[in-house]
């Protein structure tokens, strides 16, 4: 194998272990310029690196590493746990965020967060974002659910900045502007009547005085196929 390809492997690999899973489009997107992978991730798959799991709608599958791939790599034995619910609505949204959204933006690791703002946060997925313009940012991502409404986004923006700022080195990134919250939402109507109903509440009430919130529609699985087609035409 040429060192090339050993070294665009070794990439596709590390990005699984970071995501817990990815898609062929994602993996197209980032290492093909859009290209077809299929022939990399078969021969991925044959060599015992990578598992396909045939889950999502219209017979696509999600990547993952597999368990001795991940532990060859040290990442932990969870990101080769085959996903399913919530918890694949949730890595899938997240992927979506940092590889296909706005900005580009890297997701990030608990020891990363560890070593970043000096605080413990395993259940609290985290990003880097790089905006064309201006400095990087560390965003927390939060994934909610289709019975949230704007108010419960702020109550929890509200009390998770109350939380932050009790530990002195996450206060500093707050008060900053280093540091903001994401809000994934699966709804596609995120970028119109949903998405400008928790935007224009945001505003409403003061926080952007504060600190960055971003929304932007992030699919599950249910909305997977949507957000397909419409990056298609984009």
């Amino acid at each position: 194998m040429s060192r090339r390809k050993q070294t665009r492997d070794d990439a596709i690999l590390t990005h699984l272990g970071q995501y817990g899973l990815s898609l062929r489009s994602v993996v197209a997107h980032c290492f093909f310029d859009g290209g077809n992978p299929g022939n990399v991730l078969q021969r991925l798959v044959k060599a015992g690196k990578i598992v396909a799991h045939d889950q999502l709608p219209q017979k696509r599958s999600y990547y993952q590493l597999s368990r001795s791939e991940a532990a060859a790599r040290s990442f932990p034995a969870s990101r080769a746990d085959a996903l399913d619910g919530a918890n694949l609505d949730r890595r899938l949204a997240i992927l979506w965020f940092c590889t296909m959204g706005q900005h580009q933006r890297q997701g990030l690791l608990p020891q990363d967060i560890l070593a970043m703002l000096e605080r413990k946060m395993p259940n609290a997925p985290h990003c880097i974002e790089c905006p064309r313009r201006g400095k990087q940012r560390l965003l927390r991502m939060k994934v909610i659910s289709s019975d949230w409404q704007p108010t419960d986004v702020i109550e929890w923006i509200r009390k998770t900045i109350q939380d932050d700022c009790r530990h002195p080195v996450h206060r500093e990134w707050i008060e900053s502007r280093q540091y903001g919250y994401a809000i994934l939402v699966d709804d596609p109507s995120a970028r119109s009547d949903r998405g400008k109903a928790i935007l224009q509440t945001v505003k409403k009430s003061g926080l952007y005085k504060k600190t960055h919130v971003p929304v932007e529609f992030s699919p599950s699985v249910a909305t997977l196929n949507l957000a397909l087609r419409s990056r298609a035409k984009e």
